[in-house]
């Protein structure tokens, strides 16, 4: 959604509008794009990788907290393989570990080098 659209929005149901997380760059041109409307204002809140812009009817005296994204899901260990093809053993040699969907299939000792 473009920030006249949720400035509109606003106006309507002077309820706030967040956007998603975004990083600073973003969040500088939603604000100059609302830096001229009188009925509303955007603000930044939230930290971090969840730094959001909402925009607020202008005589909001409260911010509203941030929205938080839902979290991923854990990858089911059972079902993917490890994120590299080597593995090591228990004396610490390299490993080739091919996996399916029911467990290890094969494992391969590879020489150290």
């Amino acid at each position: 959604m473009s920030a006249q659209a949720a400035a509109e929005r606003v106006k309507k149901t002077h309820m706030p509008f967040h956007f998603s997380p975004m990083n600073s760059r973003e969040r500088r041109i939603l604000h100059l794009s609302l830096r001229g409307e009188t009925e509303v204002r955007s603000e930044s809140v939230g930290e971090g990788p969840i730094r959001q812009v909402v925009v607020v009817p202008a005589d909001l005296k409260v911010l509203p907290e941030p929205i938080r994204p839902p979290r991923p899901r854990p990858e089911d260990d059972t079902l993917a393989g490890p994120a590299s093809p080597l593995a090591e053993d228990a004396a610490g040699r390299a490993v080739l570990v091919a996996r399916a969907a029911m467990g290890t299939v094969a494992a391969v000792s590879k020489p150290n080098l």
